[in-house]
């Protein structure tokens, strides 16, 4: 009885070392997740916080683009369409006549001019932002869709551009 005893005891002591290494390894990986889960939040709160950065910038940048893309549309159209609008998605829309109305209502030449519009006031004010003077500006098939008259006013208008950009690279 003494050496079942004695038996049975160590069979116990082993199995509580058991427990114990496991109950070891269990501590070690429930350490892990919450490390895990206080990664994932940190990451949740840092991805919030830029998005939020990222809106505030957009509703900073929105009317002066407008403005910029606006005069430059303006100017090409001979004060045809003299303003643009962003709407909360980002789309551009041109004001006829006091409507504002999406880019799918033009022609793919007024289309192509008023994009390249925001892609140039999109350029401006980002070295306007950053202090820094863009060196030049590459455009790629910007006439190809515009007519005549359209195209010397646009030539006209990067021209005008050479103030904030020492060189005009048009392909």
């Amino acid at each position: 009885a003494s050496a079942r005893a004695r038996s049975d005891a160590h069979a116990r002591s082993e199995r509580v070392t058991e427990l114990g290494r496991r109950l070891t390894e269990v501590e070690a990986t429930h350490a892990r997740i919450n490390a895990r889960e206080l990664a994932h939040r940190q990451h949740d709160t840092a991805a919030k916080l830029l998005s939020d950065f990222r809106d505030l910038q957009a509703q900073a940048a929105s009317p002066r683009l407008e403005v910029a893309a606006g005069a430059l549309l303006s100017s090409a159209t001979d004060g045809r369409y003299s303003d643009v609008r962003l709407s909360d998605d980002y789309r551009l829309l041109v004001l006829d006549r006091g409507e504002e109305h999406e880019l799918a209502r033009y022609s793919g030449g007024e289309q192509d001019l008023a994009n390249l519009c925001l892609r140039l006031a999109i350029a401006d004010w980002v070295a306007r932002e950053r202090g820094a003077e863009l060196g030049f500006v590459v455009l790629d098939e910007v006439f190809g869709s515009l007519d005549d008259e359209r195209r010397q006013r646009l030539v006209g208008e990067l021209r005008g551009l050479s103030n904030r950009f020492r060189q005009v690279l048009v392909i």
